[in-house]
């Protein structure tokens, strides 16, 4: 069962990571973003997808530990 879990979470994020994304570039381009605004964008996206991708891989590391 937890397996299970494990596949419906993982949609789940892969799912709502691409939504956010989508969503806060519509707002950037609502609100007329300046060129520092889209290069702090650009800068966190990346970093957002690679500290989910760590934490997740933290999470599966302590629980094999134990």
């Amino acid at each position: 069962m937890s397996q299970v879990l494990r596949i419906i979470s993982a949609l789940f994020g892969l799912l709502y990571l691409p939504l956010a994304i989508y969503g806060s570039w519509l707002l950037y381009i609502h609100v007329q973003a300046t060129d520092l605004m889209w290069f702090i964008w650009w800068v966190s996206i990346p970093f957002l997808v690679l500290t989910q991708v760590f934490s997740e891989l933290a999470k599966a590391w302590s629980k094999e530990m134990v």
